[in-house]
């Protein structure tokens, strides 16, 4: 019986062995290099690359990897490329701030422009104006000396055609000359117009005698005997014309003309003074 059990196991020893020898053979076939495939696999260069590389076959990635080298080792990078990795990332804040300035600016444009053409729609708006609207020529005292003295009426009318706005004057002033010389400076207190309507001005005045020099002389002599005396009107006065109370436009209103008298009854001759556009 011993000697029974005796080969079993001699004969399990046996098999043992074979199996190890077996298994130990695909682990030894996996062992051997496999075959190189894509950008590794080693091809053939150029006579020139072979003498960059040394070696006359080398893979794809190999010969990359040397260019890099020689390129970084060499500092032979293009000069925009180091210019464009030093550029700083986003935007300059002096470009902010000008865009943002010129968009308040637009919009304060269209805003502006809205409000204008609003107003205009509503209110129609129409410019005060200033007008003689009557004179008279009372006395006018000459005499051979030269010397001249006046006593005159004159009404100066301010119109305000608007029907939703009411004007301001203010700072009027006006001039009487006669051939170039001051007869009389009118003045008035700054006063408003209503709405479509108007404010009168009676200015009753004598002036001071006046000495006329030769040209002045010479001049009254011919108006004498032409039997109309020619006096200049001017003057301006500032209107403001009022929306509410945000909103308002200033202007200056200008007024130069001729007022010419009949020498024997004072009356006005063709009287058309006015600071309106004609």
């Amino acid at each position: 019986m011993s000697r029974v059990f005796g080969g079993c196991r001699v004969l399990m020893a046996a098999a043992k062995v074979g199996t190890k020898e077996v298994a130990a053979a695909p682990v030894a076939a996996s062992a051997a290099p496999s075959k190189l495939k894509g950008f590794q696999q080693p091809h053939p260069v150029s006579p020139a690359m072979k003498k960059f590389l040394g070696v006359p076959v080398s893979s794809r990635s190999e010969v990359v990897k040397k260019v890099w080298e020689h390129i970084k080792a060499n500092q032979l990078q293009p000069v925009m490329t180091k210019l464009y990795a030093k550029r700083p990332k986003g935007t300059n804040p002096l470009i902010w701030i000008v865009a943002i300035v010129c968009a308040i600016l637009a919009i304060a444009v269209i805003v502006t422009g809205i409000v204008v053409f609003a107003i205009y729609v509503i209110y129609h708006p129409k410019m005060p104006y200033i007008k003689v609207a009557y004179a008279h020529l009372d006395q006018l005292g000459y005499d051979p000396s030269g010397l001249l003295e006046v006593r005159m009426a004159l009404k100066v009318v301010a119109e305000n055609d608007n029907k939703k706005a009411v004007a301001s004057v203010s700072d009027a002033t006006f001039v009487l000359r006669f051939h170039g010389i001051d007869v009389a400076v009118l003045q008035t207190d700054p006063f408003d117009v209503a709405k479509n309507s108007s404010a009168e001005l009676d200015y009753l005045f004598r002036s001071s005698p006046i000495p006329l020099d030769k040209e002045g002389m010479e001049a009254m002599r011919v108006a004498l005997n032409r039997g109309v005396v020619p006096f200049d009107f001017g003057g301006h006065a500032r209107t403001r014309w009022r929306v509410g109370i945000f909103f308002s436009v200033r202007f200056w209103a200008r007024i130069s003309c001729h007022l010419n008298f009949l020498y024997s009854n004072g009356s006005a001759v063709d009287l058309d003074c006015s600071s309106k556009s004609r």
